[in-house]
């Protein structure tokens, strides 16, 4: 934990804080002069002390940290998000070059997970009709993002990230499989604000993966776990797309008039708050059912 110290300084010189103020009945004057300069490391527990004393939480001090020491792992999500939503492939394509480098395990994985971003948005740039995504990735790269999810045992947000962007690259029986292997960490991450926007996402394409399948039972339930999820103000825009899928279930069990209309307005609701690529995604989908 030496490498927080810098950080913890910055924040506390920020605060006003003097050292005294900060560290005393947690760690001596030199210990704390050290921790700062990145010279000592400190417990887990001194190291909470001190955060509270700052009147931060672990969150949001570990989102600083990772704003003054940027690193490819944490901008990862950010800009794969940020640049697939704009249809930006000139930017995802320096990411992939940049992920190229890493020749690990992980690194592998969100080099794959990029190229199929890329590959999606060509291929819709080129044709407006929905298309099948798992039909135009590299084999190859979908095996590779299969082994790393068959391999990992306990499920994090980076597992769980990983199949929600990837869900509807895999038949049927793997999506069964891997959703129901994520929904073994629901309960450790529902009370989390992060945990509960990843599983939001997940909930989302699983939904609209049992939609195609005409699992319409099963879909209704997830659906039903969703609205619970996303029962916060946080979760807006999940809650257009559960407007959304609760009017495509309708249109399905046969009430189309008013579930087109429930689903079209959640459609022009995402495009006037500028979310095009979900309005265009979501939109083509509608069409496609009526």
């Amino acid at each position: 934990m030496n490498r927080y110290g810098k950080t913890i300084r910055s924040i506390r010189i920020g605060k006003g804080l003097s050292q005294k103020d900060l560290y005393t009945g947690i760690i001596s004057k030199s210990y704390a002069i050290g921790f700062e300069q990145g010279k000592h490391n400190i417990t887990i527990n001194l190291f909470e002390k001190i955060i509270q004393r700052l009147n931060m939480n672990l969150d949001e001090f570990f989102f600083l940290y990772r704003d003054t020491n940027s690193s490819l792992e944490t901008d990862l999500w950010y800009e794969h998000e940020k640049f697939g939503r704009s249809y930006d492939i000139k930017q995802l394509s320096h990411l992939l070059a940049v992920l190229q480098t890493q020749q690990t395990p992980i690194g592998l994985v969100r080099s794959a997970l990029v190229k199929a971003r890329i590959k999606i948005i060509n291929a819709t740039l080129s044709d407006s009709k929905l298309i099948q995504p798992a039909r135009i990735i590299n084999p190859d790269d979908l095996l590779l993002i299969q082994s790393f999810l068959f391999t990992a045992q306990t499920w994090t947000l980076e597992e769980i990230k990983i199949l929600a962007n990837t869900l509807s690259l895999f038949e049927p029986v793997l999506q069964d499989q891997f959703f129901s292997q994520a929904q073994k960490s629901f309960t450790l991450y529902q009370s989390y604000d992060r945990g509960r926007s990843v599983f939001s996402s997940l909930f989302i394409h699983m939904i609209v993966e049992l939609i195609k399948r005409n699992e319409l039972t099963r879909a209704e339930s997830y659906l039903n776990q969703l609205s619970d999820l996303i029962d916060y103000y946080e979760g807006a825009v999940y809650k257009i797309l559960v407007v959304y899928l609760r009017g495509i279930l309708q249109i399905k069990s046969g009430q189309k008039t008013a579930g087109h209309k429930k689903a079209r307005r959640a459609v022009d609701l995402l495009a006037s708050l500028d979310y095009s690529d979900l309005s265009a995604f979501y939109g083509a989908m509608l069409d496609r059912i009526v």
